[in-house]
Protein backbone atom coordinates (compact mmCIF):
# COMPACT_ATOMS: atom_id res chain seq x y z
CA UNK A 1 0.00 0.00 0.00
CA UNK A 2 1.37 3.45 -1.03
CA UNK A 3 0.25 6.86 -0.19
CA UNK A 4 1.31 10.47 0.83
CA UNK A 5 2.47 11.08 4.32
CA UNK A 6 1.52 14.24 5.61
CA UNK A 7 3.98 15.84 8.79
CA UNK A 8 1.80 18.45 11.25
CA UNK A 9 4.08 20.87 13.50
CA UNK A 10 2.87 23.25 16.59
CA UNK A 11 3.29 26.73 14.94
CA UNK A 12 3.55 29.75 17.63
CA UNK A 13 0.20 29.93 18.30
CA UNK A 14 -0.52 26.83 19.61
CA UNK A 15 -1.80 25.34 16.24
CA UNK A 16 -1.04 22.08 14.58
CA UNK A 17 -0.13 23.57 10.99
CA UNK A 18 1.33 21.15 7.74
CA UNK A 19 4.79 21.24 8.16
CA UNK A 20 6.69 23.05 5.46
CA UNK A 21 8.25 20.04 2.62
CA UNK A 22 6.11 17.76 4.09
CA UNK A 23 3.23 15.74 1.76
CA UNK A 24 0.86 19.19 2.77
CA UNK A 25 3.53 21.82 1.48
CA UNK A 26 1.04 24.30 4.04
CA UNK A 27 1.90 27.78 4.01
CA UNK A 28 3.69 29.41 6.95
CA UNK A 29 2.65 30.69 9.79
CA UNK A 30 3.36 33.73 11.50
CA UNK A 31 4.62 33.72 15.47
CA UNK A 32 5.54 36.68 18.17
CA UNK A 33 6.72 35.91 21.82
CA UNK A 34 6.51 37.12 24.27
CA UNK A 35 2.65 37.60 24.36
CA UNK A 36 2.30 40.72 26.16
CA UNK A 37 4.92 43.51 27.07
CA UNK A 38 5.06 45.73 30.93
CA UNK A 39 7.03 48.54 31.21
CA UNK A 40 7.01 50.84 34.46
CA UNK A 41 8.43 54.33 35.23
CA UNK A 42 7.88 58.06 37.00
CA UNK A 43 6.51 60.84 35.67
CA UNK A 44 9.53 63.29 34.90
CA UNK A 45 12.07 60.13 35.19
CA UNK A 46 14.13 58.10 32.67
CA UNK A 47 12.74 56.11 30.39
CA UNK A 48 11.94 52.19 31.17
CA UNK A 49 15.04 50.06 29.25
CA UNK A 50 13.57 48.75 25.86
CA UNK A 51 11.70 45.36 25.67
CA UNK A 52 12.08 42.96 22.53
CA UNK A 53 9.83 40.61 20.41
CA UNK A 54 10.82 37.54 18.89
CA UNK A 55 9.34 37.25 15.40
CA UNK A 56 9.37 33.59 13.53
CA UNK A 57 7.39 31.71 11.09
CA UNK A 58 7.02 28.23 10.24
CA UNK A 59 8.75 26.56 7.18
CA UNK A 60 9.70 29.33 4.37
CA UNK A 61 10.59 33.20 5.82
CA UNK A 62 8.05 35.51 6.05
CA UNK A 63 7.93 39.79 5.27
CA UNK A 64 6.47 41.66 8.32
CA UNK A 65 5.52 44.99 9.36
CA UNK A 66 5.07 46.38 12.86
CA UNK A 67 2.40 49.22 13.78
CA UNK A 68 1.18 50.54 17.12
CA UNK A 69 -1.45 52.70 18.16
CA UNK A 70 -0.11 55.11 20.54
CA UNK A 71 2.27 57.88 20.69
CA UNK A 72 4.64 57.52 23.53
CA UNK A 73 5.54 53.80 22.22
CA UNK A 74 7.92 52.99 19.15
CA UNK A 75 8.77 50.19 17.65
CA UNK A 76 11.98 49.51 15.72
CA UNK A 77 12.52 48.43 12.84
CA UNK A 78 9.27 48.71 11.58
CA UNK A 79 9.84 46.19 9.16
CA UNK A 80 11.69 42.92 8.76
CA UNK A 81 11.88 39.09 7.52
CA UNK A 82 11.28 35.82 10.15
CA UNK A 83 13.44 34.95 11.41
CA UNK A 84 14.39 38.58 13.16
CA UNK A 85 13.45 40.52 16.11
CA UNK A 86 12.57 44.39 17.13
CA UNK A 87 12.31 46.15 20.12
CA UNK A 88 9.65 48.47 21.70
CA UNK A 89 10.60 51.54 23.38
CA UNK A 90 8.48 53.86 25.42
CA UNK A 91 8.96 57.51 25.91
CA UNK A 92 7.37 58.87 28.97
CA UNK A 93 8.09 62.54 28.04
CA UNK A 94 4.76 64.56 29.05
CA UNK A 95 2.72 61.90 30.63
CA UNK A 96 0.76 61.84 34.06
CA UNK A 97 0.62 59.48 36.52
CA UNK A 98 -1.38 56.38 35.27
CA UNK A 99 -1.91 53.12 33.56
CA UNK A 100 -1.62 53.39 29.78
CA UNK A 101 -2.60 50.58 27.54
CA UNK A 102 -1.08 50.10 23.93
CA UNK A 103 -1.01 47.31 21.45
CA UNK A 104 1.43 46.40 18.91
CA UNK A 105 0.30 44.91 15.99
CA UNK A 106 2.98 42.62 13.74
CA UNK A 107 1.51 41.69 10.32
CA UNK A 108 2.52 39.12 7.47
CA UNK A 109 0.13 39.84 4.39
CA UNK A 110 -3.24 38.20 5.49
CA UNK A 111 -2.17 37.04 8.80
CA UNK A 112 -1.48 39.35 11.63
CA UNK A 113 -0.61 38.85 15.61
CA UNK A 114 -0.85 41.56 18.34
CA UNK A 115 0.98 42.46 21.76
CA UNK A 116 -0.99 44.44 23.74
CA UNK A 117 1.72 46.84 26.11
CA UNK A 118 0.88 47.96 29.34
CA UNK A 119 2.99 51.15 31.03
CA UNK A 120 2.57 52.21 34.15
CA UNK A 121 3.91 55.38 35.34
CA UNK A 122 4.17 56.61 39.01
CA UNK A 123 4.07 59.77 40.70
CA UNK A 124 7.16 61.80 40.42
CA UNK A 125 8.47 62.07 44.14
CA UNK A 126 10.41 64.99 43.72
CA UNK A 127 9.68 67.77 46.27
CA UNK A 128 8.00 65.39 48.62
CA UNK A 129 10.09 63.94 51.87
CA UNK A 130 9.51 62.31 55.57
CA UNK A 131 11.58 61.64 57.88
CA UNK A 132 10.14 60.14 61.72
CA UNK A 133 11.96 62.85 64.57
CA UNK A 134 10.46 60.41 67.62
CA UNK A 135 9.87 58.12 68.85
CA UNK A 136 12.76 57.13 66.55
CA UNK A 137 13.66 54.02 68.92
CA UNK A 138 15.22 52.64 71.95
CA UNK A 139 12.06 53.79 73.45
CA UNK A 140 9.64 52.28 76.62
CA UNK A 141 5.91 52.73 76.72
CA UNK A 142 2.98 50.80 78.45
CA UNK A 143 -0.37 50.12 77.27
CA UNK A 144 -2.82 52.90 77.92
CA UNK A 145 0.48 55.85 77.42
CA UNK A 146 -0.31 58.47 75.36
CA UNK A 147 2.75 58.39 72.48
CA UNK A 148 3.96 61.79 70.87
CA UNK A 149 5.23 60.79 67.75
CA UNK A 150 6.48 63.47 65.29
CA UNK A 151 7.94 63.42 61.78
CA UNK A 152 8.82 66.36 58.76
CA UNK A 153 7.82 66.33 56.00
CA UNK A 154 7.67 68.56 52.67
CA UNK A 155 5.20 68.45 49.69
CA UNK A 156 3.09 66.48 51.46
CA UNK A 157 -1.15 66.79 51.14
CA UNK A 158 -1.94 63.81 53.57
CA UNK A 159 -0.16 61.55 56.15
CA UNK A 160 -0.81 57.82 57.56
CA UNK A 161 1.01 56.44 60.66
CA UNK A 162 1.51 52.82 61.29
CA UNK A 163 3.10 50.18 63.26
CA UNK A 164 4.67 46.86 62.83
CA UNK A 165 5.76 44.28 64.97
CA UNK A 166 7.44 42.28 62.33
CA UNK A 167 9.09 44.59 59.66
CA UNK A 168 6.63 42.82 56.93
CA UNK A 169 2.78 43.53 58.10
CA UNK A 170 1.69 47.08 59.36
CA UNK A 171 -0.78 48.43 61.50
CA UNK A 172 -2.68 51.43 60.70
CA UNK A 173 -2.21 53.96 63.88
CA UNK A 174 -4.58 56.71 62.12
CA UNK A 175 -5.15 57.65 58.91
CA UNK A 176 -6.28 60.96 56.34
CA UNK A 177 -3.85 63.23 58.56
CA UNK A 178 -3.20 66.98 56.90
CA UNK A 179 -0.40 67.94 55.03
CA UNK A 180 0.38 70.18 57.20
CA UNK A 181 0.16 67.60 60.71
CA UNK A 182 3.60 67.05 62.32
CA UNK A 183 2.58 65.03 65.22
CA UNK A 184 -0.46 62.95 66.61
CA UNK A 185 -0.74 61.47 69.70
CA UNK A 186 -1.22 57.82 70.33
CA UNK A 187 -2.83 56.33 73.13
CA UNK A 188 -1.24 52.54 72.85
CA UNK A 189 -4.21 50.29 72.83
CA UNK A 190 -3.55 46.68 74.82
CA UNK A 191 -4.16 44.87 71.20
CA UNK A 192 -0.89 46.06 70.50
CA UNK A 193 0.62 42.84 72.59
CA UNK A 194 -0.21 39.82 71.12
CA UNK A 195 -2.07 37.62 73.63
CA UNK A 196 0.24 36.06 76.45
CA UNK A 197 2.72 38.48 75.98
CA UNK A 198 3.75 40.65 78.24
CA UNK A 199 5.84 43.32 75.68
CA UNK A 200 6.50 43.63 72.40
CA UNK A 201 8.78 45.59 69.98
CA UNK A 202 7.33 47.83 67.76
CA UNK A 203 8.86 50.01 64.26
CA UNK A 204 7.01 53.38 63.51
CA UNK A 205 6.34 53.98 59.99
CA UNK A 206 4.81 57.49 58.78
CA UNK A 207 4.20 57.79 54.98
CA UNK A 208 2.81 61.26 52.86
CA UNK A 209 1.71 61.22 50.17
CA UNK A 210 0.63 64.16 47.48
CA UNK A 211 -2.33 63.58 46.02
CA UNK A 212 -1.33 66.20 42.73
CA UNK A 213 1.40 63.80 41.60
CA UNK A 214 -0.52 61.00 43.32
CA UNK A 215 3.35 59.49 44.80
CA UNK A 216 4.06 58.59 48.52
CA UNK A 217 7.54 58.55 50.42
CA UNK A 218 7.57 56.72 53.71
CA UNK A 219 10.36 56.89 56.74
CA UNK A 220 10.30 54.41 59.92
CA UNK A 221 11.84 54.61 63.43
CA UNK A 222 15.51 54.22 63.19
CA UNK A 223 14.99 51.48 65.50
CA UNK A 224 12.29 49.68 67.62
CA UNK A 225 10.44 50.87 70.66
CA UNK A 226 9.05 48.20 73.61
CA UNK A 227 5.42 48.53 74.52
CA UNK A 228 4.49 46.65 77.14
CA UNK A 229 1.45 45.77 80.25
Amino acid sequence: MTGNVEVFVQDAAGRLVPESGGGGGGAPSLGVTPASLSFSGTAGGPNPAVQGLSITSTGTALSWSATDNASWLTMSPASGSTPSSATASVNLAGLAAGTYNATITISSGAQSRTVPVTLTVGGSTSGLSVQVLSPNGGQIFSVGDFVDIRWTSTGATSHRVQYSRDGINYTPIVTGLPGSAMSYFWTVPPSVIPFGQLAVSLRLRVIARNDTTASTVQDESDGLITIRN
